[in-house]
């Protein structure tokens, strides 16, 4: 027997097929979706349309023989984000996690100012919703829970991870905060019943079943929000492991118990989210990883060129600030880096800083070895000893962390854990289809 897991991206759509007692994945394959709509600067808004024909057609291409097999389908998908289902059938555009029209039109300082309304965000659902028109809405959805939906025919429910990321959601007590969304003017039904996780909704439709040439009796299940489905499918030791990924920004997810949980709750660098059996992940997401330490790239980079009017290949001069950071890691006159060049989601305001310098560590190898450490101390955030007590590894995934033994070794000394890389391919969409077996 196989299970179908779907992961309704940003950008694309993946898929992979699982062997449901083997966990071996079978199938795997993905295509871009371009729904992305362009309204006006600051708003970012998708096709649904676009979305599940995308998600459609690849189901389609599964081969025969592996879709005859498959009696199971679990989703995930881009968290934060909500469309808005009205009257007359008519459905709005995805109003993705990407959305900033808050901060654009200046509405979100007023929605922070609401008593309960401290601490959303641009991109959030319950964000979005408070700025729409909903005299004529009927329901709302995450992307991925409207496409079980639509495979079941059944009005729409989410669960608790995609709950807790559209905000106003306590992951405590599973409620939504509903004197809060009553001041933001959002009617209470219209949202989502919020089920367990894993939960089973329903039998795939005939229809919908003989279009896929699918089994009539494939059981569908609630969907998962894609940074605990990419925790599913990248480990299956997952109270030992620490996940960690740096591309463009960086992530370190653990899961907590609910102790640890109300420990973080109130942590601005700590995000604590609703995992499986009651469990929580604490999640630090810093906006800058891999952008910061590309950022010295550049920097080296311009630097050389503007000196000897010679370019470098990019890729050169990220090995030599790697070299030479790792050569000088160890010494005892390491300036300060704190890589916050953008500011942070807990302080826009905040801003690199490079500090403790003096005449001898003024050098490129001791500034590359400072950033590095700055970046695996930035991504800890509140993350205390004691709550790493238990975890074993770190498994650790994206570009910028693969391709930098400097960014790989601060890492394994911030956290005093070997570091291991995820080999699993599109690990939200395996995840997807093994979180609720």
């Amino acid at each position: 027997m196989f299970s179908l897991g779907i992961d309704i991206g940003t950008s694309k759509i993946a898929i992979a097929v699982v062997d449901v007692n083997s966990k071996i994945t079978t199938y795997v394959d993905s295509k871009a979706h371009d729904a992305n709509i362009h309204i006006k600067p600051g708003f970012s808004e998708q096709s649904v349309d676009k979305i599940f024909e995308t998600t459609d057609n690849l189901i389609s291409n599964i081969p025969i023989e592996i879709k005859q097999k498959i009696g199971y389908i679990g989703i995930t998908g881009q968290m934060h984000g909500v469309v808005v289902s009205r009257k007359n059938n008519k459905t709005d555009n995805l109003i993705n996690w990407e959305d900033r029209r808050g901060s654009v039109t200046g509405k979100l300082k007023l929605i922070n100012a609401i008593k309960g309304c401290e601490k959303l965000k641009d991109g959030f659902g319950m964000t979005t919703l408070a700025q729409l028109d909903l005299s004529d809405a009927e329901h709302c959805a995450t992307i991925h829970d409207l496409y079980a939906s639509y495979l079941t025919g059944l009005r729409s429910v989410t669960d608790p991870t995609d709950a807790a990321s559209w905000g106003l959601f306590d992951i405590f007590t599973n409620k939504w905060n509903e004197e809060a969304i009553k001041s933001l003017n959002i009617p209470q039904n219209i949202l989502p019943e919020v089920v367990k996780c894993g939960s089973f909704v329903g039998k795939i439709k005939p229809d919908i079943a003989e279009k896929f040439d699918l089994n009539k009796d494939v059981e569908v299940y609630a969907a998962l929000g894609d940074n605990q489905a990419s925790i599913s499918g990248t480990s299956l030791e997952r109270d030992q492991d620490i996940y960690i990924t740096i591309g463009t920004g960086m992530q370190l997810s653990l899961i907590a118990n609910n102790e640890i949980a109300k420990e973080l709750i109130n942590s601005n660098k700590i995000e604590v989210r609703p995992f499986l059996k009651g469990q929580f992940l604490a999640v630090s997401a810093p906006l800058l990883g891999g952008e910061a330490w590309k950022s010295l790239a550049l920097f080296v980079d311009g630097l050389i060129e503007n000196v000897t009017g010679t370019k470098m290949n990019i890729d050169d001069v990220y090995k030599k600030i790697d070299e030479l950071g790792l050569a000088e890691f160890d010494s005892d006159d390491l300036p300060d880096f704190e890589p916050y060049f953008i500011g942070e989601r807990w302080d826009t305001s905040l801003r690199g800083v490079l500090s403790n310098l003096t005449l001898s560590n003024f050098k490129i190898g001791k500034i590359s070895a400072a950033l590095a450490k700055g970046i695996a101390k930035t991504l800890r955030g509140d993350i205390t000893q004691e709550m790493l007590a238990s975890k074993s590894r770190i498994v650790a995934s994206g570009n910028a962390l693969r391709k930098s033994k400097l960014l790989t070794l601060a890492i394994t000394k911030e956290f005093e854990k070997e570091v291991i890389f995820s080999e699993a391919k599109e690990e939200a969409a395996r995840g997807a289809a093994i979180f609720f077996l």
